[in-house]
């Protein structure tokens, strides 16, 4: 596996077979002052079609962990060249995930991003499991109910993410993409509001947004537009796609790259900001 670059391009393709057994993760345990770049953990969420699946095909020589197929006729934003990122087999369950990310850890190979697509598939697959093991109809009886289930998936997530950190401390860049839905936000400070927040459970939702290094909201830009008669109407401008970076009242978001509140949903832009 060759180190992370911000501003290489999809690179070579390749066809896997997870089967492979790994028992344990070696670590790294070096003791050091110096600060060494890292490859970045992002979390990306957002609408559906906004163009988050295109961001990550246009990270650096990337490989899809696919829980559903959203890779279809995908273009670069500046050339119109088609992405053709390279991608593992439609995941069928949670230890099917485990499995791929085993492969990828334990085999050599050219790629320098995973993109999982999407981290709210990945959830609807835990969770499946989990009531299947239980014959459970629903999460909240599964594992004798009373929130149980619930904890018995934040265990997967963690198990998960443990073979995710170890590709990243191999020099992988890491994207979880995941799909938005607006939840109502009690604040402690100022009467209840909605805000966009990705499509997962509380538990999952608060565990990835900690993990990751920036939780980006994709979206398009609204312009508001006044009537003749005054009234005031929203405006999609389907043509100025962002990324919002930082943490505002309509949407989860935060980053530790010092990032702008918001950006253009688009890679190369991201690779700017982060090499600057």
């Amino acid at each position: 596996m060759e180190g992370w670059h911000a501003d290489d391009r999809p690179g070579m393709s390749f066809l896997f077979s997870c089967k492979l057994e790994v028992s344990t993760v070696a670590f790294d345990l070096t003791i050091t002052t110096d600060e060494r770049p890292q490859p970045p953990r992002l979390f990306v969420y957002g609408p559906e079609g906004v163009g988050k699946t295109t961001f990550g095909a246009s990270a650096p020589s990337p490989v899809f962990l696919r829980a559903e197929d959203g890779i279809v006729k995908l273009r670069d934003p500046y050339t119109g060249v088609p992405l053709k990122p390279s991608r593992m087999p439609v995941l069928q369950s949670f230890d099917h995930a485990i499995e791929c990310l085993k492969f990828l850890y334990s085999n050599p190979h050219q790629h320098q991003t995973l993109v999982i697509d999407s981290a709210d598939w990945i959830e609807r697959l835990i969770h499946q499991e989990i009531m299947r093991a239980s014959n459970a109809e629903s999460m909240a009886k599964a594992a004798g109910g009373y929130g149980a289930g619930y904890q018995t998936a934040l265990k997967k997530w963690n198990v998960l993410l443990a073979w995710v950190n170890a590709l990243w401390s191999k020099g992988m860049a890491i994207i979880f993409l995941a799909h938005a839905d607006p939840y109502k936000f009690e604040s402690p400070e100022h009467p209840a509001y909605d805000r966009w927040e990705p499509r997962l459970h509380k538990t999952s939702k608060a565990l990835l947004v900690e993990w990751a290094d920036a939780v980006l909201f994709a979206t398009q830009r609204i312009q508001m537009k006044e009537t003749e008669d005054g009234r005031q109407l929203a405006r999609a401008s389907f043509d100025e796609r962002i990324l919002r970076c930082t943490m505002q009242p309509s949407a989860v978001a935060k980053n530790r790259f010092h990032l702008p509140p918001e950006i253009p949903l688009q890679w190369a832009a991201f690779a700017h900001h982060l090499a600057s």
